[in-house]
């Protein structure tokens, strides 16, 4: 699929539909309490605030907090909560941000 077939497909496939990617999509580290603070993890914690489950600092440290924050979440959408952010916890907070935010852009 094409660039511009994903632009063709948008706005008739529902938010939310499952979507097979083959290759390797992941880019991101791997987040726990003790990972070097970063940018990654500032996004995170802002996500979690949006959607209501972290009312800590906005910061880039994963700390405990944010830890309980993430299981929270992860218990909700019915992901292994270990409050570690690995590829389903960033995908379904994705989701989350995009319907919290009603973003439908490709």
């Amino acid at each position: 699929m094409y660039n511009e077939d994903v632009i063709e497909l948008y706005d008739i496939v529902p938010l939310g539909t499952p979507v097979k990617i083959i290759g390797e999509v992941f880019t991101g580290r791997i987040l726990r309490v003790g990972v070097e603070p970063g940018p990654d993890v500032f996004s995170v914690k802002t996500i979690l605030m949006e959607l209501g489950y972290y009312d800590g600092e906005l910061d880039g440290i994963y700390d405990e907090a944010t830890r309980d924050a993430v299981i929270q979440f992860q218990n909700d959408f019915n992901i292994v909560a270990d409050g570690v952010v690995g590829v389903a916890t960033y995908n379904e907070l994705q989701l989350g941000q995009d319907q919290f935010l009603e973003d439908r852009e490709p």
